[in-house]
């Protein structure tokens, strides 16, 4: 109940006050003609896996 009373109303009077103000500017210079960006090599593949594995064991010890 603390969280309806609480944190809805900051959440649209939030929502009204960010609506409200001007779109800010970009804080940088950008060039109007894109480049191309190199295509990058992917070693790290094999470590998203094992990172996957980890994770994977991490919940089930966790939950255990």
């Amino acid at each position: 109940m603390l969280w309806f009373g609480i944190s809805v109303p900051l959440v649209f009077v939030g929502s009204y006050f960010g609506y409200k103000k001007p779109a800010p500017d970009d804080p940088v210079r950008t060039n109007k003609i894109p480049r191309q960006i190199p295509e990058q090599a992917r070693p790290v593949a094999r470590a998203r896996g094992q990172q996957g594995v980890a994770g994977l064991c991490n919940t089930l010890v966790d939950f255990s």
